[in-house]
């Protein structure tokens, strides 16, 4: 799934336009949950229909999303680029409990000052990505991803890491980073 940059909850981000890890991250979790709703109904044709649905976005997010290069899921532009940029959003795959073995080197930059760590919680997107700052400009939009710690993405981060951490995923962090 594709969306315009400010219209899925990540504001005037960097990555910009295309295929965000956010939502198609969301759109596995809602046909996992439609289709184990529709199991609880009796409603095996319909919950066949959305597993499969989840199946497909699970194998184009693994396969076109993760960008090899970043060892990050990243956004996706229209024409099918990787953007360079990591950008919290990135995470989402393990907030909604997707299985991920494998990509665990993802979270090497959550602790990392190269990378989101920072005084005053997480950035978004990492420090170095070429964009970043802090401060604000009067002649920018108000709602920017380009810099500040964000408590709507940090609080996602930190779900996704409990979840990391709590499925015994193979993740360079441990519950003393997360506290």
């Amino acid at each position: 799934f594709s969306s315009t940059d400010d219209r899925e909850g990540s504001e005037n981000s960097l990555s910009g336009d295309g295929y965000r890890p956010l939502v198609n991250s969301a759109m596995w979790g809602d046909a996992k949950a439609i289709a184990e709703i529709a199991r609880r109904a009796g409603r095996n044709g319909l919950a066949a229909e959305f597993e499969q649905k989840a199946a497909t976005l699970e194998r184009n997010m693994k396969e076109k999303m993760w960008n090899p290069e970043r060892s990050f899921f990243t956004t996706i532009d229209l024409k099918g680029d990787h953007k360079s940029v990591r950008e919290l959003f990135g995470y989402t795959p393990w907030y909604f409990g997707m299985p991920l073995k494998g990509y665990g080197q993802a979270w090497k930059f959550a602790m990392s000052t190269e990378g989101f760590f920072a005084p005053c919680g997480l950035t978004n997107p990492e420090q170095t990505a070429p964009g970043y700052v802090i401060g604000y400009d009067k002649n920018r939009s108000a709602c920017r991803r380009d810099g500040p710690s964000w408590p709507y993405e940090t609080a996602l981060v930190l779900t996704a890491l409990a979840n990391a951490l709590q499925s015994g995923a193979e993740i360079p962090l441990t519950s003393r980073d997360y506290d």
